[in-house]
């Protein structure tokens, strides 16, 4: 080989090595300058595509590219070598050249592995900090690494990527609690837990949401919101699980219910409200039912008492009828778990309901207090209140047929028997009668038919000619006055008659004579009045 192809073959060489640097050196030792800035800008573009579409989650690819890109550069320099004046390359310096061309490459190489070495350890510092739960140390390292070593292409990159978005959703989390925005913190990190069940974050993230839970509880709590600061707290058990934390979750729970119940009872205040006794009652119930192991649970029996005595209120303060929904609220407790309280208060609701019948009474509602003393005798049947109640019925339906009459509340059915006054009726009609009277004692009876007494009369004084074979009952009465109502045993046809004084020492008959028309629902409108009540004879006192 000549001399003159040793040297072009040394030229092109060191064209070749001296594009190797991707820099375009080998363009510069030909004296390509128009191809060198050519090459030098392709490399900056390519440099600026790699940074802005994440190189690093693509490696292989953009390895390839450099590969390709400098083996091109290698061989078009070798090429243009070939076809190169060497007296044009650089004064012909084919050594001095070759020497640079392989010092950059080392240094360039070098200093690519210090850059890959530098990024990896800012990376290693940044999950440190992760693990620690100090993302907010992490995410400036995270930064750096997706950042300026973005071209390192190693898959640090992408990992620090993922890294700085956990770390974000993580610091806005606990910003939000930080901020006392409960509900958003929550839901922030419940969803960064489902969103990322294997990161070295979840530990923190489970004990913010925790801490979490218990702030928000304790602000809803103070600020007397108890069935939010409830729920709160059964969130922080759920997510407690057992433990110490779980533990101290049930005694929060229990104290908030006991002080649920405590503020609903204090707000009984002028008249009971059920809804209040309610609320305080199931707060106390769930207590001794699903946190009995707690501090608070020892407390329930006595509680529930409170609570029944200031809901009793309007009865204490003779209030009947407003006690009455409170009353009717406790009978339905579970007696197993009212420690006694039920029978309290079915005692003193079957007083309440009659008394508020009375009530009724008094004021002439007849048919409202007759609804009230039904229910007491359906309720307690075997009571004395339910004697005294049917007793009280009577009265109130012969009171409900008369024009403002005031009928006195009588005496408990059998307090009268027997009285000293003998009364009899008499029934002068073809129809069963029924028979109500009501003064100090109140009676109700049916008379049955009189099959061979005429249906009409022509006048009043017709009636009755005679009391034989007339179907009869007696009454004794004590000395009062007293009202009457007759009627057919349907209820369609009734009738009261004036009312009757009954004195000491007499007997009394009377002759009742119904007489219905078809056209008329009520005796009010028959021909015939109920003949009165006459006294017969007198009767020595013994």
């Amino acid at each position: 080989m000549s001399d003159d192809e040793q040297t072009g073959t040394r030229q092109s060489v060191t064209a070749a090595v001296l594009n190797l640097t991707g820099l375009g050196f080998g363009y510069l030792y030909l004296g390509r300058w128009r191809r060198a800035v050519l090459h030098v800008a392709a490399v900056v573009l390519l440099v600026f595509v790699a940074f802005a579409t994440d190189a690093a989650d693509r490696p292989w690819l953009w390895r390839g590219i450099v590969i390709i890109g400098l083996a091109w550069m290698a061989w078009d320099g070798w090429r243009l070598a070939r076809r190169t004046d060497p007296a044009a390359t650089m004064g012909g310096r084919v050594a001095p050249a070759m020497l640079m061309g392989g010092l950059l490459i080392a240094l360039m190489a070098g200093g690519y592995l210090i850059y890959g070495a530098v990024g990896r350890q800012i990376y290693a510092d940044g999950v440190t900090a992760q693990s620690q739960g100090d993302c907010v140390a992490a995410i400036p390292e995270f930064d750096i690494v997706t950042g300026p070593y973005e071209l390192t292409l190693s898959r640090d990159v992408p990992a620090a990527r993922e890294n700085r978005a956990q770390c974000l959703a993580f610091v806005a989390a606990s910003n939000a609690q930080a901020r006392g925005a409960y509900a958003d913190a929550a839901a922030a990190y419940r969803e960064f837990r489902e969103a990322n069940p294997r990161t070295v974050l979840v530990p923190f993230v489970q004990a913010n949401l925790m801490r979490t839970y218990t702030e928000w509880a304790g602000e809803r709590r103070a600020a007397g919101d108890y069935p939010e600061a409830i729920r709160r707290y059964r969130d922080l058990l759920a997510e407690a699980g057992s433990g110490p934390v779980a533990v101290q979750a049930r005694e929060e729970i229990a104290a908030t219910l006991a002080a649920q119940a405590t503020a609903a009872k204090e707000a009984i205040t002028g008249g009971a409200s059920v809804d209040l006794a309610r609320t305080a009652v199931e707060a106390l119930l769930t207590i001794q039912r699903e946190f009995g192991d707690t501090t608070p649970a020892a407390q329930v029996p006595q509680a529930l008492l409170d609570t029944y005595t200031a809901a009793n209120v309007d009865f204490v303060n003779g209030s009947f009828c407003e006690a009455l929904p409170v009353l009717d609220y406790f009978v339905t407790l579970p007696v197993a778990e009212t420690a006694g309280l039920v029978a309290t208060a079915d005692s003193t609701r079957v007083q309440a309901m009659l008394e508020c019948g009375f009530e009724q009474f008094r004021t002439r509602n007849y048919l409202t207090a007759i609804q009230q003393l039904d229910a007491l005798a359906a309720a307690y049947p075997d009571s004395p209140q339910a004697t005294q109640a049917r007793s009280a019925i009577i009265a109130a339906k012969v009171g409900a047929e008369s024009s403002g009459a005031e009928v006195p509340i009588p005496a408990p059915l059998g307090d009268d028997s027997p009285g000293p006054n003998p009364v009899t009726f008499y029934n002068d009609s073809p129809y069963e009668v029924r028979v109500l009277v009501a003064g100090p004692t109140a009676h109700e009876f049916i008379l049955p038919a009189c099959p061979d007494c005429p249906a009409t009369y022509t006048t009043p004084d017709e009636a009755c000619p005679t009391f034989d074979g007339r179907p009869s009952a007696t009454l004794r009465l004590a000395p009062g006055t007293f009202y009457l109502l007759v009627g057919d045993t349907s209820d369609t046809v009734t009738k009261l008659s004036d009312l009757f004084v009954v004195s000491a020492g007499f007997e009394y008959t009377d002759c009742l004579h119904v007489e219905p028309e078809p056209s008329t629902p009520s005796l009010l409108d028959s021909p015939f009045d109920i003949p009165r009540l006459t006294p017969l004879e007198p009767v020595k006192p013994r």
